[in-house]
């Protein structure tokens, strides 16, 4: 009997379980058609050229922890047709590092950044910096990560030819030695060049004619410093951040004047 009364709860947890499942898959489900719909509205409104209702929409999607480069996108694509300059550069700048190597979210960066009004000259840099730069723009991360795994896949099969080969490999050890510091060199690059480009210190000035402070708590002295600038956050104090703007200049900033890109 008292077997028989276990293998009922079993079967009835099981059969709890599936039904859990079940009611798991089917609320999944809708959401997922929720979001479709709300897609499918928000590109509607946007080709009718109803950005308020497209932008509403999408904003929706975000509040629902959607988090996608498309999203983003589309978001910074109708906050650019409302003439919403900061919010645009915000939105262009999150599809920006969910996908840093889309030429199209960089090209419609660059638009919305050219409607900054009396824009900030970025400073020069360094000569080897840019070189770097341009190396990094040449040849972008996902080309190393691909590189640095094809030069380990290459490491394996030496190595294993050369444990079980029946004649030695010449230089042997030369070679190995190559082939590690290349691997080395590609895993440094593709790390360094990764770490640029997804930095969570970026923000985006929010209100135009935002004040700099050269000190905290020195308020008397400030510069202006124009809607939709993209700045570097370094670190904060009570209602600051100490930030790096794009012409080289540093100085604290209030929080509420600027917006993380990254949200956090």
């Amino acid at each position: 009997m008292r077997l028989n009364l276990v293998k009922n709860n079993a079967g009835t947890l099981v059969l709890s379980n599936l039904i859990c499942l079940f009611l798991l898959f089917l609320g999944a489900t809708a959401m997922a058609k929720d979001h479709t719909e709300l897609w499918n509205r928000a590109g509607h409104f946007y080709e009718q050229k109803q950005y308020d209702s497209a932008a509403r929409l999408y904003v929706q999607l975000e509040q629902e922890d959607v988090k996608s480069a498309a999203l983003y996108y589309n978001l910074g694509n109708t906050y650019y047709r409302l003439n919403e300059t900061a919010l645009a550069i915000l939105y262009f700048e999150k599809a920006h590092k969910a996908n840093p190597g889309s030429r199209k979210i960089a090209d419609n960066l660059a638009l919305a950044q050219s409607r900054i009004h009396n824009p900030l000259t970025p400073a020069e840099p360094i000569f080897f910096i840019s070189w770097w730069n341009d190396f990094i723009r040449f040849l972008p991360p996902p080309f190393w990560a691909v590189f640095t795994l094809v030069v380990f896949i290459i490491l394996l099969g030496f190595i294993y030819i050369g444990k079980t080969g029946r004649k030695p490999v010449p230089h042997a050890g030369r070679w190995l030695s190559l082939i590690v510091v290349v691997l080395f060199c590609s895993a440094l690059v593709f790390y360094v060049g990764r770490r640029r480009i997804t930095r969570n210190n970026k923000a985006v000035v929010m209100k135009e004619n935002a004040p700099l402070y050269h000190q905290a708590n020195d308020l008397g002295t400030s510069i202006s410093v124009p809607e939709g600038t993209t700045i570097l956050i370094d670190k904060e104090k009570s209602e600051y951040y100490y930030v790096e703007l794009p012409n080289g200049a540093n100085g604290w900033m209030p929080k509420n004047v600027i917006t993380k890109v990254s949200g956090q």
